[in-house]
This record gives structure tokens, sequence and C-alpha cells, in this order.
């Protein structure tokens, strides 16, 4: 088993839950698609069961698993399964209410907290120490919002997404919704302003292209994933909608990944129509779709090796799906 930091082996061991690596689920619907990119003899594995709703995968620069549980009556917590290890340990409770993350430069973790009683900001975990700070939690002098997801450039900038959902004692200081840059100086721009409710979002490989997902894009209540142009400073441009999701399915395009051709790994959230990975080409051509027994949240690629295995939230539970492509990462991650 891994060492842990020293932070970590303060927690007590009720804080551990059994990690079930190759516990295939039976009964599902089977994934379709495109065969070059969906391996016929994969199965749907179940990594981590928890209590309340998971979200936020990343993968850090030495293969641990990061990810989050929104327990509003905690506060919410960060958990981790370190590489070789059987188990999954809470490092982070309450969390802000944190409900994307990603990993900067540094190997430090980065979590997107959402309102409702979470922190609403972007904070950077140090994950030797356990030291959290904050890269941002205003623009222009006011709160954010909503801060949902995040996701960093081959440059290390960070660009997250905030949306307008408040509890009561948040109304009083709204913020409207919109997608930020942060740049590596600490510089923070609003680069999209016309948002209806911004969610997943993930920058392509050529860097080029910014896509989010867009929970409330039109006055009837579709979503949307939108692409932007995206300039060498960092700044977005609307281009085209990619695909839609429609208000009556109740469906919302939630965290997103991206492999080294481009193609899009969507989590689809819904509680009336289908829930999973949708893969859709950078042309909006739907590719292939992986069922996921509760509505899928958020996805993410393993790192080295394991760069063709899909780290799926899903309800309550992490799942692990291989595939045929390779993941994108940032050009300066690689295990260590």
């Amino acid at each position: 088993m891994a060492r842990l930091p020293r932070f970590l082996r303060l927690f007590p061991t009720a804080s551990i839950l059994l990690f079930i690596p190759g516990t295939s689920l039976h009964g599902q619907d089977e994934p379709s698609g495109d065969p070059s990119i969906l391996d016929p003899t994969a199965d749907l594995e179940v990594l981590f069961e928890g209590q309340s709703r998971l979200e936020g995968p990343s993968i850090g620069l030495d293969g641990t698993i990061y990810f989050v549980e929104i327990d509003p009556f905690a506060g919410g917590r960060i958990w981790h399964i370190p590489p070789g290890s059987r188990e999954a340990t809470v490092i982070l409770e309450p969390s802000g209410l944190a409900v994307g993350s990603a990993i900067d430069p540094e190997g430090n973790l980065l979590t997107a907290e959402y309102s409702l009683g979470g922190g609403r900001r972007i904070s950077c975990m140090n994950l030797e120490t356990g030291e959290q700070t904050t890269v941002t939690d205003r623009f222009g002098g006011e709160p954010y919002g909503a801060v949902n997801d995040l996701a960093l450039d081959d440059l290390g900038r960070i660009f997250f997404t905030e949306n307008d959902y408040m509890g009561p004692e948040e109304i009083l200081d709204p913020h409207p919704p919109g997608v930020y840059r942060v740049n590596p100086d600490g510089g923070v721009h609003r680069i999209i302003r016309d948002a209806g409710a911004p969610n997943g979002i993930v920058v392509s490989p050529d860097q080029r292209t910014l896509y989010v997902g867009m929970n409330r894009y039109d006055s009837l209540g579709n979503g949307a994933i939108l692409a932007y142009d995206l300039a060498e400073n960092g700044n977005g441009e609307f281009r085209s909608i990619l695909a839609m999701q429609k208000a009556e399915d109740q469906q919302l395009a939630d965290g997103m990944a991206v492999d080294v051709d481009g193609n899009l790994y969507v989590a689809l959230f819904s509680q009336r129509a289908r829930s999973g990975i949708a893969v859709i080409s950078p042309d909006g051509e739907q590719l292939a779709f992986i069922p996921t027994p509760g509505p899928a949240t958020n996805v993410t690629f393993g790192l080295g090796p394991d760069n063709t295995s899909l780290y799926i939230t899903a309800g309550s539970s992490l799942y692990r799906f291989q595939v045929k492509r390779r993941g994108y990462h940032p050009s300066w991650r690689s295990l260590r």
C-alpha cells in the first residue's frame, strides 16, 4: 500500500471504506457505438459506493484517484484512492461542498466549491501538507455564485464555470453566471458572459476550443454543449452549438473529458432519459454511449499506462470503464 502523507494518517480509520476493484455490473444496458472507441469485452466496474452523490474525479500526478462526495449536511467530503491501494479514504471534511476537482502543474488539488452553504470559490490543497488556500473567491469585488467545474490548459491556466444556484442565505448577494479564466499570475478574467447556467468545461487537445455545457441554454429550458474559439490570450468567442439536450428529458450535460483525437466524453445527468457517458465528435456526431446505473455527473481519463481508463461518477458510485482511445491531459501532466 502506498504511504500516505503525514496529515492523512491523522484521520480515524472510521473514514475508510472498502475499494472493490473489478466488480462488474450485470443486467445493465450494453455500451454501444463506434468499435474503434468501445472495447466489446469491457465491463463497467464498481470501484466505490458512497452514501451521497459523487462528483469531480481527477487523477493525481502519482496516479491517485480523487473524487468528491456532495453531502450538504456534512459540508461535503473529498476522497482519494492511492495507487495500488484497496481503500478509499476521506482526506478533507468538510470540503466547502466541492463539486469539481483538477490537478495543477505543481501536483496540488484544485476544487470548485459550490453554493448552498459551500465555499463559492476555487481552492487549492497542498497534498503533502493538507494546507488549503483560496485561488479566487470573488470577481469585481463580489462573491461568486455556485462555482461548479474547472479545467486546465497546456499553460496551466484554470478555466471554471459559475452558475446561479443559490441557497436562502446567499440570495442577498447573487452573482450573474459566467465562465472565467485564472492566469498563472493569479489574474482572473470573465471570458463568457452570455451563460445561462454553465456546468462542465474542457479544453480541446489543440488548445483552440473551449467546450462548455450550458444547462439552461434558452428560454425553453433546453440544455446545450457549446464550442468557443479559444484565442492564444485565453479569451473565448462563441462558435457553434455542438449538441442539445431537450428540456422534456430533464437531461443535463455535466462534467466532460476529451481524448487525444478531440472527441468529447460527456456525463449526461437525467432522472427521466438515459444517463451515462456520450462520446461526441468535434463535429457534434454522437459516436458512442456508455450507460450508467445512476445519473452520470463527471468523467476523467487515467494517466500514464492507465490512460485508456475512464473514471466515471454516477449517483453515489465511482466506476471504471476501459476504452480504446487515449485520454488527453495537458502537456505538463505525466506520472511522477
